[in-house]
């Protein structure tokens, strides 16, 4: 059975993973926005059950090794602090008993047999020998079982031994976890119960081996009810094993029924921490109840860690990347910007509640008050009281001793500071630079993606953009990535309506003076260290910069100045050899080609742009005999700047089937104005039939485009546009021209050499 759930989930991941190859989209923690570390509050007994969008809080191997446990510290003083404590765990946990001698490389173990501390060496040797009577350590078939359960029971009995022997209570305590773990393999529940009750006779004790006896006691319960009792006694005890209490914890029986078991007020506070753990909507109440019954349980402060952390994502999450919290049950809902921030605002006033609690909390009375007092000053923050969330931080400030709760103070601290300030003269202020570096360097990437989005909302666009740039690459699905966003202006790129690197977000959220100021700044003489930091990776990208700022100004027509900052792009910029495949004047995208002679050698941005200004200044001119040729021309590279031409990147930095939106020259872009006005021009100014016929048939091919783009904007995406509506809109843009020039259009549809034939007619 074991081996065919662990196949099926091995082809489950295997599926998973080909399914992401085909299409990513961000979800989960990939959105969930987080400063409120729990790492830096002292929860390690906690931490599996951390709020997270994942099933557990995802805990790495290497993360696991660098907790010190309670039994890391007790082994820890048993060597009276002398042995690192990773090279307990070595010896614990990962060393072979055959290198359990006195030759062995392991300090801890060199430690022992220095010491002639025989009883626990022999411990050591004992534990490492019944690991492997775990039944997870049976043969591929388990046709083994009734052999190690009498190996087993044969190794409870030497246990026993052992213990009448043993003279230090650790290690003798040390055999009793031992022989509870061997009965539990056992499913020896009745011989498990007997011990305990002779344990706690014996042991007046209450450490954590103390909870691993309760724990084993709880899981030979045969009540359901009273395992609940047991197991909410175990969760506020335990550290490394709550995670197991998990599978024994029945939710479906009634708080009430169990509640009856508790002989105080504590073991009532207990049940519900246990009964609460896990909620993911408003728990406060439950809170205000254990506070009223154990003010001390660290369970309390555990709760209130996972309230504000949800807080954090029904806030923030939606605030900064204008996605839905990544635990809502309505996900998949619509999902408008409007309705995203004005659930923000109902999120908002219950975090009003949690802080009204926190305010009503007597510090003398809870466990670690510097935890509540950091919480008040984070739900200040929440709240959007800056002032007072700042002067919170300054009343407790001075009393932090620990080095993870200076440093999460420096984050709230950060984000309330820059907050703080006002639109107009929003900035990285100098206070806080030493803290935006201090966590780049550790890697917390969001305390910084915070930073810029809070100055993007100040209106300090710039600002945020070298921020983003700093912890954001160009590929989504690289390792250095791991930011994903949507415009607050709900601009959505292309076949994604999500953001992830600094070069998107420029092009969709900065005006052209935004990315001037962006332009200034890498261009100037940059005097403190840490603007030189700041700006050193967009220092980099001038020529990308430049080219970006050209095409903004595309998309305003202000040529002049596209064209200024296009010729300031290296010639080696572009990747594509040549950057243009089709001349933009005399080649419409694919098969219409006005003049076959007309090449695209040397062309750039900047040669493009000069061209058509130089053809517009001609059509201004009345004694300029080729106006119809030169307004054709114009209209020409109008239609290859849109999405359907072969020029699309003088106005936009990439380009796919799906389509971007609610950029400035959306209309243009995808609708083809201006070219068709200028079709009309050429129209108008030509005196030959021909030319009439083909600037006619291109003013039907920029409606068929408008036509198109309407049908499309219906839908929400791309892929659910039906084409047969769409062949019909284009249809109907042809049927005015298709009346009036039926030979015309017979001819130049069944062969498309004549479009040159009839360009070069006048």
């Amino acid at each position: 059975m074991k081996r065919s759930l662990v196949f099926t989930i091995l082809l489950v991941i295997n599926f998973c993973n080909k399914s992401v190859a085909c299409y990513f989209y961000p979800y989960g923690e990939d959105i969930r926005f987080s400063v409120f570390n729990p790492d830096n509050f002292n929860f390690d007994g906690f931490r599996i059950y951390n709020y997270t969008s994942t099933y557990f809080y995802d805990e790495n191997f290497t993360t696991r090794l660098n907790t010190i446990t309670e039994n890391d510290l007790m082994w820890y003083n048993h060597c009276k602090k002398s042995v690192a404590i990773e090279e307990i765990k070595e010896a614990i946990f990962e060393i072979d008993i055959s290198e359990v001698n006195p030759k062995s490389k392991n300090k801890f173990i060199q430690y022992l047999y220095n010491q002639h501390d025989y009883q626990t060496i022999n411990y050591l040797l004992f534990a490492k020998k019944a690991e492997e009577l775990n039944p997870e350590q049976n043969d591929l078939w388990e046709n083994n079982t009734d052999v190690k359960d009498k190996l087993r029971g044969k190794t409870i009995d030497d246990a026993f031994d052992k213990i009448k022997s043993v003279q230090n209570l650790i290690i003798k305590k040390r055999y009793y976890y031992q022989i509870f773990k061997l009965l539990s393999f056992n499913g020896d529940s009745k011989g498990t119960i007997k011990l305990y009750d002779a344990y706690i006779k014996s042991f007046k004790t209450n450490d954590f081996l103390d909870s691993w006896a309760l724990f084993y006691r709880m899981q030979a319960e045969p009540n359901d009810t009273k395992m609940n009792y047991l197991a909410a006694q175990v969760f506020a005890r335990g550290t490394d094993n709550k995670f197991d209490v998990k599978w024994y914890f029945n939710k479906n029986i009634s708080i009430e029924k169990v509640l009856k078991f508790a002989k105080n007020e504590k073991e009532k506070a207990n049940i519900q921490v246990l009964y609460s753990f896990r909620r993911l909507d408003y728990n406060l109440e439950n809170i205000k109840k254990i506070y009223a019954l154990d003010g001390k349980n660290r369970g309390l402060n555990f709760l209130l860690l996972r309230e504000i952390n949800k807080l954090e994502d029904w806030i923030l999450t939606p605030t900064y990347t204008m996605y839905l919290p990544s635990l809502r049950e309505d996900y998949w809902e619509n999902s408008s910007g409007s309705r995203i921030l004005n659930r923000v605002e109902v999120d908002r006033k219950y975090a009003s509640k949690v802080l009204q609690f926190v305010n009503s909390v007597d510090m003398n009375a809870v466990e670690d008050p510097i935890f509540w007092k950091m919480s008040k000053s984070y739900l200040e923050f929440l709240t959007k009281d800056y002032s007072k969330s700042l002067a919170t931080i300054k009343s407790f400030e001075p009393q932090i001793k620990d080095y993870k709760l200076k440093r999460q103070c420096a984050i709230v601290k950060a984000l309330a500071l820059t907050a703080n300030q006002n639109k107009s003269d929003a900035k990285i202020l100098k206070s806080i630079e030493k803290t935006v570096v201090d966590e780049y360097k550790k890697g917390n990437y969001s305390f910084l993606f915070g930073l810029a989005k809070e100055l993007e909302i100040l209106e300090n666009k710039a600002a945020a953009a070298f921020l983003v740039s700093k912890i954001t690459s160009q590929d989504h699905y690289g390792e250095n990535s791991g930011f994903y966003w949507k415009s607050r202006s709900n601009k959505i790129t292309l076949q994604d309506d999500f953001y992830y690197d600094w070069y998107g977000y420029v092009d969709a959220e900065l005006s052209t003076l935004d990315l001037q100021k962006i332009i200034e700044t890498i261009n100037s003489l940059n005097t403190t260290q840490f603007n030189r930091w700041l700006v050193g990776n967009l220092q980099k990208e001038r020529n990308k910069i430049n080219d970006l700022m050209g095409i903004k100004y595309m998309r305003e027509d202000n040529l002049k100045m596209a064209y200024n900052y296009f010729l300031k792009v290296d010639k080696n910029h572009y990747t594509n050899a040549p950057l243009f495949n089709e001349n933009p004047f005399y080649k419409i995208k694919g098969y219409m080609n006005f003049d076959a002679k007309k090449s695209t050698a040397n062309l750039t941005k900047a040669k493009v742009v000069a061209t058509l200004m130089q053809l517009e200044n001609r059509v201004n001119n009345a004694n300029n005999k080729n106006r119809d040729r030169d307004y054709f021309l114009i209209a020409n590279c109008y239609y290859n700047m849109s999405y359907y031409g072969n020029s699309w990147m003088m106005k936009r930095i990439s380009r796919t089937e799906g389509r971007d939106s609610n950029y400035n020259d959306e209309k243009e872009y995808y609708c083809c104005k201006k070219a068709k006005s200028y079709y009309k021009k050429a129209f108008e100014s030509s005196k030959s039939k021909k030319f009439k016929a083909l600037s006619q048939y291109m003013m039907a091919k920029c409606q068929a485009r408008e036509n198109e783009h309407k049908v499309i904007s219906k839908y929400e995406k791309y892929y659910y546009v039906d084409y047969h509506e769409v062949n019909r809109a284009n249809n109907d843009a042809f049927a005015r021209f298709i009346n009036q020039y039926r030979d015309d259009y017979d001819a130049m549809t069944s062969n498309c050499e004549y479009f040159s034939i009839y360009f070069k007619s006048r």
